[in-house]
């Protein structure tokens, strides 16, 4: 069952996800975080380097990032390890040797997707995974499909997963909410750990915030579970939970799962 926790903005969102984050470190130092990217966990990234200021200790801490594009160097702009690395990194003392990422621009990109799952079952698998969700309900770079693997793997993108997320870094470069000049070289291939991955975590925490995401969410929450909406399957897991604000969480209020109906 999902637990969908409304929070009243997307400040609300980061700071309740900081706080599980840093409780989950707390009782288990050696914990093993898999760690998404976008708006939405900003907050929580600004939230965690505040409490490692106060004594939050990363230093035992494992991560690993769910997905990264195909070909972009670590200092391009679209580069998730770049992202990582200036919104969580440079705050906190996890040890270099303990983050781990898709090399993206590896040879063998199929090769690099099954190094990278031996790696997260030699961790030991992930304790907690946050995740976002893409406005068509994608997990990760977990695409809608009629199939998709389990183990980590390449993945083109989906039309809207390019538009939305060039036209989203695009707008924040320039300042501006205008569609103009979404990025034309944008990449269109990724690598992301699979649904396997994020099914064996012992927790799951998805944060999601804005309009756009309030369908996926509803169907998450009510739908059927289907490969057409990879966050569906986040249905059989037992400890998954949700923390959206209000434009988010919208459509979902009559959702039959587990839910909290007030805002906390």
């Amino acid at each position: 069952m999902i637990k969908l926790v409304r929070l009243r903005t997307p400040a609300e969102v980061g700071l309740r996800a900081a706080q599980i984050v840093a409780e989950t470190v707390e009782r288990r130092p050696q914990a093993v975080l898999a760690l998404p990217t976008g708006n939405t966990p900003r907050g929580m990234y600004k939230e965690l380097g505040r409490l490692h200021d106060q004594g939050l200790d990363f230093s035992g801490v494992t991560t690993f990032m769910l997905d990264e594009y195909i070909g972009v160097a670590k200092d391009n702009r679209y580069s998730f390890t770049r992202y990582l690395d200036e919104h969580f990194y440079t705050k906190v003392n996890v040890s270099p040797a303990r983050r781990h990422g898709f090399d993206s621009l590896c040879a063998d990109p199929e090769a690099e997707c099954r190094r990278y799952d031996r790696a997260i079952a030699e961790a030991g698998g992930f304790d907690l995974a946050i995740l976002g969700i893409g406005s068509n309900g994608h997990v990760a770079f977990n695409e809608p499909g009629e199939f998709f693997s389990l183990a980590s793997h390449t993945q083109r993108l989906a039309d809207d997963t390019i538009y939305r997320n060039s036209g989203r870094l695009t707008r924040e470069e320039q300042g501006s909410d205008s569609e103009a000049g979404l990025a034309t070289e944008f990449p269109t291939n990724a690598m992301t750990v699979g649904m396997g991955a994020v099914l064996n975590a012992r927790s799951l925490l998805m944060l999601a915030t804005g309009e756009a995401k309030s369908g996926a969410i509803a169907e998450m929450m009510n739908g059927r579970v289907t490969t057409r909406l990879p966050a569906s399957l986040l249905q059989i897991h037992d400890d998954c939970s949700v923390l959206a604000d209000p434009a988010a969480a919208g459509d979902s209020g009559n959702a039959s799962a587990e839910k909290q109906d007030s805002y906390d």
